[in-house]
């Protein structure tokens, strides 16, 4: 019987550190964090050719949609973003899809998926991992002060995400 026990010790261990991994891990949510800054390259829609840093439009909130030209999820969630892009636009929201694929995949999947707000390229996946994208799509919303006040993955709930953009620009821009 104390042969048995032992021999399941490493798997019970195992599964133990994969709980407790799981219970602390926020799945990689940054929510109430100082967004990490960043400069991209503008690959696709409007403003081809520019750089956006986040910096410079502190005191705007801002929508980053992490996505990918294979990605189901992506597609389905770009109308939902166009949707948030129009209606909120006169009230100062900037959304920008962020891909790490090459610039004409991106270029491509930007116009396959109708995206109808800026693409820009991580190429190295940099920003990614410093907002904690796990998955795809994540939708990330900052607010005025720079501080990320919504994170998401998968197909955003169009009622919560707008809430949360709505809160985002009745916010102040200073904290």
């Amino acid at each position: 019987m104390i042969r048995d026990v032992l021999k399941l010790a490493p798997v019970l261990l195992l599964l133990g550190a994969f709980a407790t991994y799981f219970l602390l891990n926020d799945g990689g949510s940054h929510v109430g964090e100082t967004a990490a800054p960043f400069t991209l390259d503008v690959v696709s829609g409007e403003g081809t050719g520019d750089r956006v840093a986040l910096d410079s439009l502190r005191g705007q909130v801002i929508l980053l949609d992490f996505w990918a030209s294979w990605c189901g999820p992506c597609r389905r969630s770009t109308p939902i973003l166009n949707a948030m892009a129009r209606r909120f636009r006169s009230d100062g929201l900037f959304v920008y899809g962020i891909s790490s694929e090459r610039t004409p995949t991106i270029v491509r999947g930007h116009a396959e998926f109708g995206a109808e707000y800026p693409s820009l390229q991580d190429a190295q996946g940099v920003v990614g991992a410093h907002y904690g994208v796990q998955n795809l799509p994540t939708v990330v919303v900052i607010d005025r002060a720079g501080n990320i006040v919504f994170q998401d993955a998968g197909v955003p709930d169009e009622d919560a995400l707008a809430g949360a953009i709505a809160a985002a620009i009745a916010s102040p821009a200073t904290p």
